[in-house]
Order: structure tokens, then C-alpha cells, then sequence
């Protein structure tokens, strides 16, 4: 949406895709805020385009109800939908350690992006701490999620994927080229230690 004048459709589409994703994981409804604050970013405020936010995504909700009002088990939709999904800082319980292990893990990454911004921003144009700035606005929304989702697990840290995996390699390119090697080899060692984890440590 950056410098163009008309993209409705593109930011229907962008509600669309959040009330889809928020029918399988209900906490993605926390995306609205990232797509509000994310066009104020790129554009310039305008109420109409965030009416056109809010119907895309109650859409999917409002088709979804209807098929189960019209077989008359709106109720289930409600109770699988909302009520068994919501929840306020409700965690899967589990005392494995290599929950916590991952973890701290992603704290790490997290901290060096907090820490790292001002480094990011050095030297860039406008447009691209605009799309920085829309990438920590994603970590916050992460954050924001835990509020909304019940029995919240490991697989709840997807949602930091895309950001960090973005700007961790900013950190890494700033790297002297050795440096860089050995962190781009325990990264990748880590990877597959995290993958296989259930064959490694049964």
C-alpha cells in the first residue's frame, strides 16, 4: 500500500486473511492492531480503509456463523470458536527442560533486536524504517497475543519467525565475516538439534 493512492482490495484482503487464520489460532485476531498501525505507518489515516479492515476480517466469521446458523448449531460455533480458545495468559503446562531452553533462546534473539534498532535504522531511508518499524510492531503483537489465547505453546513463538528471522541477519551482515561464520554454523546446528529434538533426547 505504500505511495499508492486506492489499494482496497489489498487491504481487504489483509482483514480477510486475519478473520481466516484467527478461525484455526483465535489469538491471530491481534493482527487487526498490526494492520491498523502497519497502514498508518506505510499511509496516511483513513477511517474508510479501516472499515474496509474490519469487514474483511469479520467476513469469515460472519459467513462460518452463518452455515451453522442455518443448521442450527450456532451455539457450537460460538463455544469452539471463542470460548474454549479464549484465554488470559493461559500456558500448556509442561516441565521438560527443553521448553525452557527454547525459551530463553527466543528471549536472546528478541533482546538483540530490541537492542539492535538503532543499528538497523543507521544510514536507511524512510521507506525501509517504515518496514522495520512494521516488524517490531509484529513482535509486539506476538506479545499481545498471549492475552487472547488459551493453553498457549511452543508453537505460539512462530509468530516471531518472520521478524527475527529478518533482523537477526541484519545483526549477522554487520558481522565481521568469521564472526558471522560461527554464528550463521550454531544458528543452523541449533535448527537441527530443534527439529529433531524427539530423536536426539526421547
Amino acid at each position: 500500500t505504500y505511495k499508492k493512492p486506492s489499494s482496497a482490495g489489498n487491504i481487504f484482503n489483509v482483514g480477510i486473511w486475519i478473520g481466516i487464520s484467527s478461525l484455526f489460532y483465535f489469538s491471530y485476531l491481534s493482527f487487526f492492531l498490526l494492520a491498523f498501525f502497519g497502514l498508518n505507518i506505510l499511509r496516511a489515516f483513513k477511517f474508510r480503509e479501516l472499515l474496509m479492515l474490519l469487514l474483511g476480517m469479520i467476513t469469515p466469521y460472519f459467513l462460518s456463523a452463518t452455515y451453522f446458523f442455518l443448521n442450527n448449531t450456532i451455539h457450537l460455533f460460538w463455544q469452539t470458536q471463542v470460548i474454549d480458545n479464549f484465554g488470559f495468559l493461559s500456558f500448556s503446562e509442561t516441565n521438560h527442560w527443553i521448553v525452557y531452553v527454547n525459551l530463553v533462546f527466543f528471549a536472546i534473539l528478541v533482546l538483540i533486536c530490541i537492542l539492535s534498532i538503532n543499528q538497523y535504522m543507521m544510514k536507511k531511508n524512510i521507506r525501509v524504517h517504515k518496514n522495520l518499524s512494521i516488524l517490531y510492531w509484529v513482535m509486539v503483537t506476538a506479545a499481545i497475543a498471549l492475552l487472547l489465547q488459551y493453553n498457549v505453546g511452543l508453537e505460539h513463538l512462530l509468530i516471531l519467525a518472520i521478524p527475527l528471522g529478518i533482523l537477526i541477519s541484519f545483526s549477522i551482515m554487520n558481522l565481521k565475516n568469521q564472526t558471522a561464520e560461527a554464528m550463521h554454523f550454531m544458528l543452523l546446528f541449533g535448527a537441527f538439534v530443534f527439529q529433531f529434538q524427539t530423536y536426539l533426547m526421547p
